[in-house]
């Protein structure tokens, strides 16, 4: 990035970031920074939880196998 330069917008396990580069000084970076960070509700916490736990329930008595399981219900694509 060069001076007066604005990122594209990036996401870290904090949240949502942009950072505008202000100066540089050598070794130096004078940054502002935004940060905006979703906010999970007890509500959305709650239903990912009884979710999770009926999955179990389905693989332990048998209705669903753990890789049937993980293709329908896991959010983590594969590489």
């Amino acid at each position: 990035m060069q001076e007066g330069e604005i990122s594209e917008p990036f996401e870290t396990d904090f949240g949502y970031h942009i950072i505008y580069l202000e100066k540089i000084r050598g070794q130096e970076y004078d940054v502002r920074h935004i940060l905006l960070r979703p906010e999970l509700t007890q509500e959305a916490i709650k239903k990912a939880k009884d979710e999770i736990d009926e999955v179990r329930a389905k693989i332990i008595d048998g209705t669903l196998t753990f890789a049937e399981a993980a293709r329908e219900f896991s959010d983590q694509k594969r590489n």
